[in-house]
């Protein structure tokens, strides 16, 4: 029985690729094979029936998780609010962004296969998102002031982080470190917004943000390095 270079999963003889991950079995003057992207990232005509099936099965899990963990929390804040004044308030503002969390999430597992459509996907719902707080909390409009260009720039970190990571075939911690690295970018590019919106084009508390997170950029690199340098030793040692 062989097992996955990239998941560690045991598998079958006679079966050509990793039912979980879709990482091809390696096999002997193949050195090509741990260089291909996993099942989740590869187009779907790609796949195997079987690893399609793996696929479909893991995004509808995944959909039914979220849908139950949203659905319980907006119930319990709704149930809170209700409560207390038997009628809608301050729990508006939080409903509306476990809808946003939802919603983005829902986006990414439906259009796995599809990145570009989940970019656009992605910048529909951001959009939804800043219009819905613009209707309920602004006095004044502010959404093509603030929520357009924050839209915009959230979508264009969301490209380039995505195009990186599928350009330099980067894996999930790596993918995780240059996401992180995106967000410092973002809260820079929201305070500028803002600043801009009032007549001024400096920063200041941001960069203090994004150094935060350049830190967590490479401490989660170096984590990366050393679990791959030494993966075989805390498998022996945690006998996982």
């Amino acid at each position: 029985m062989n097992e996955c270079s990239q998941c560690k999963v045991r598998i079958e003889d006679g079966i050509d690729e990793c039912p979980l991950c879709g990482l091809p079995v390696a096999k002997e003057g193949d050195q090509d094979q741990a260089a291909r992207p996993n099942a989740f990232l590869r187009p779907e005509s790609e796949l195997t029936p079987e690893t399609q099936r793996t696929v479909r099965s893991a995004k509808i899990w995944l959909f039914e998780m979220l849908s139950l963990i949203a659905f319980t929390t907006g119930i319990i804040v709704f149930a809170v609010d209700f409560a207390y004044g038997f009628a809608l308030s301050w729990s508006i503002l939080p409903l509306i962004a476990i809808g946003f969390v939802y919603a983005a999430a829902v986006v990414v597992i439906a259009l796995l296969h599809r990145p570009s459509l989940i970019l656009v996907a992605e910048i529909a719902v951001i959009a939804g998102f800043l219009l819905a707080l613009n209707s309920v909390v602004g006095e004044q409009s502010w959404f093509l002031d603030l929520g357009l260009p924050i839209t915009l720039l959230t979508g264009t970190l969301i490209g380039l982080v995505a195009a990186v990571v599928r350009k330099l075939r980067l894996n999930v911690i790596q993918a995780i470190a240059t996401g992180t690295l995106a967000a410092g970018l973002e809260v820079v590019g929201i305070e500028f917004v803002m600043n801009r919106a009032r007549g001024e084009l400096m920063v200041s508390w941001s960069l203090i943000a994004f150094a935060c997170t350049l830190s967590a950029f490479f401490l989660i690199l170096f984590i990366n390095r050393q679990l791959r340098g030494r993966h075989a030793e805390f498998r022996r040692i945690f006998h996982l």
